[in-house]
């Protein structure tokens, strides 16, 4: 089970490091799904219980992370124009979905 968090969190973190995409970081996001698809196999090829809600924490916590990072670098990116304005703006991807 520790295995499987790890490689989601490594799944997490190179999907990051190749953002935003540039020259050399490019190929990682070829490669950042790979951990968290050994992830979950590992979990469909074991003996668990409710294997279905161990696949979606392991894939929730990668997104998670891969998000998150994802945001504070959009947070970053605007702090320049400043913090007064990089904030609200970088919790756009946050806001929940409207229904029409």
């Amino acid at each position: 089970m520790k295995r499987n968090i790890i490689l989601s969190i490594l799944s997490g973190l190179l999907l990051w490091i190749a953002w935003p995409p540039t020259h050399y970081t490019t190929f990682l996001l070829f490669v950042g799904l790979v951990p968290m698809l050994i992830a979950i196999e590992n979990i469909i090829q074991s003996n668990y219980t409710k294997k279905g809600k161990k696949i979606f924490g392991t894939a929730f916590l990668g997104f998670f992370i891969w998000n998150t990072l994802s945001i504070y670098w959009v947070y970053n990116a605007l702090k320049m124009v400043g913090e007064f304005a990089a904030l609200p703006v970088s919790m756009i991807p946050f806001r929940p979905a409207l229904s029409v």
